[in-house]
């Protein structure tokens, strides 16, 4: 798998086979997560609510989002937003990354690198 940076203003325009989206624990979410709820119409904070406790590590695939273009939605949990540093950064990446592999897809657009 080969990997490359680029930055897009409208994350719901994104044309991709996945989108990585970083969710922290108390269904508290990145800038990424939020542009992606609002254009889905709310679909990630119902989501966390009832199904995804967002713990470091773990991961939800979400298909056919309207209003999204990505194929899916990977939601990866990033744990306490307080407790977020550089090896909770490193786990999200290699959840995403797993996935990317296991689903044998050939690209993927990652929200990450973002995250505060």
């Amino acid at each position: 798998m080969e990997f490359s940076t680029q930055s897009s203003a409208s994350l719901h325009q994104i044309k991709t086979s996945a989108l990585a989206i970083g969710v922290f624990t108390n269904q508290v979410l990145t800038p990424a997560a939020d542009v992606i709820d609002r254009a889905s119409n709310g679909a990630i904070r119902k989501v966390l609510k009832s199904e995804f406790s967002a713990k470091s590590g773990s991961h939800l695939v979400l298909r056919n989002l309207e209003g999204i273009k990505a194929e899916r939605i990977v939601l990866v949990g990033l744990g306490d937003q307080e407790k977020y540093q550089a090896a909770q950064h490193k786990t999200a990446e290699s959840t995403f990354a797993q996935y990317c592999i296991q689903a044998k897809l050939s690209e993927a657009v990652s929200t990450l690198a973002g995250v505060d």
